[in-house]
């Protein structure tokens, strides 16, 4: 196979991947995992390693967050999905320590730095983490190439950054900006919306107003990920719903 044909195949693979995903059909023998191994499979052959290596992490995050929804949703069936959850983060982890390793992160994409940040972000076992994540962000915010949508869900990870760390007026300023920017994705929407209704419920002002307006952000993203069958985005959107109570 010449790798004109080895370059079209992984991007088939990875364009499965991506429909698998985003329809939160990620486990099992054809689910977006085992279709992200295999094309992190043929990227190291073709010399693609830290690309292979980050978009397979970013497989992994999404599926620690799917598992996480899915235990909340269902208390019965936490048994099965926490430890399915926390198998899925170290996975990520670990491919995402390798790909900084390999490369630095000035010689990452923004979108690789948006990975690495989520997955840190959401390792937040170690104080460093949140550290780590945020220097990937500075980094991602000094490109001149990141596109309105990065932009946005960097913006996004670093508002949930802050709130972590106790800054939620910080958080909240950046959520003002990115909820209303315009032209933006609807993969892109959704996430946000999300990210922003539980900062909202948590910490906005006016107890009933903030419920209010942040179950009305998700009622919206749920519309939308139904809309455009994001299946993944729906079940953290209806898990999300059923803490807020």
């Amino acid at each position: 196979m010449d790798k004109k044909a080895e370059d079209g195949y992984a991007d088939d693979i990875g364009q499965k991947v991506y429909g698998l995903t985003w329809q939160g059909k990620l486990w099992g023998k054809g689910g977006a995992i085992a279709w992200s191994c295999l094309r992190y499979t043929c990227l190291k052959a073709m010399g693609k390693e830290l690309q292979g290596l980050s978009a397979l992490s970013s497989t992994y995050y999404t599926a620690w967050g799917n598992a996480l929804a899915r235990a909340r949703q269902n208390w019965a069936l936490a048994i099965f999905w926490t430890p399915k959850a926390i198998w899925a983060l170290c996975k990520a982890l670990k491919l995402s320590d390798e790909a900084e390793a390999r490369s630095g992160l000035k010689n990452m994409t923004v979108g690789q730095l948006d990975i690495r940040a989520s997955i840190l972000a959401a390792a937040f076992f170690r104080a460093r983490h949140l550290d780590d994540a945020s220097e990937c962000i500075k980094e991602a915010l000094t490109r001149e190439d990141i596109s309105d949508d990065n932009l946005a869900l960097i913006k996004t990870k670093l508002a949930e950054i802050y709130n972590r760390t106790g800054e939620h007026e910080k958080a909240g300023d950046i959520y003002c900006k990115v909820i209303n920017m315009t032209g933006v994705k609807a993969t892109t929407s959704v996430r946000v919306r999300r990210s922003a209704a539980w900062h909202l419920f948590k910490w906005g002002k006016g107890r009933e107003t903030r419920k209010q307006v942040a179950k009305e952000f998700l009622r919206v993203a749920l519309s939308v990920a139904k809309e455009n069958n994001f299946g993944d985005q729906v079940i953290k959107i209806k898990s999300l719903m059923k803490k807020m109570g």
